[in-house]
């Protein structure tokens, strides 16, 4: 099985501000899910990374999969961003 991980998702576990995404972070990241990232979600996360923030979130991206683009991957994520686009967000 594999899991695909969102840009919120991966801001929150850069910049360890919540503590139940940390947590489920470690939990993951001890399976063998493969753990997957989309080039729009690198694009969202570079475009606010902070110049200190760099250097972690580049080994970050390292150890995880990048997936192609492709319609189904848009579709998926516009299905996504309606079910999710009102749910409330984590806070700092």
């Amino acid at each position: 099985m594999s899991v695909l991980l969102d840009s919120d998702i991966v801001i929150e576990i850069l910049r360890a501000r919540n503590q139940a995404v940390l947590l489920q972070w470690e939990v993951l990241s001890k399976t063998a899910e493969v753990i997957l990232f989309s080039p729009i979600t690198a694009a969202e996360v570079w475009g606010g990374a902070r110049a200190d923030e760099r250097e972690a979130t580049s080994r970050f991206f390292n150890v995880l999969t990048c997936i192609p683009p492709d319609y189904t991957l848009g579709q998926l994520a516009g299905g996504l961003l309606r079910q999710f686009a009102n749910s409330p967000r984590a806070t700092d």
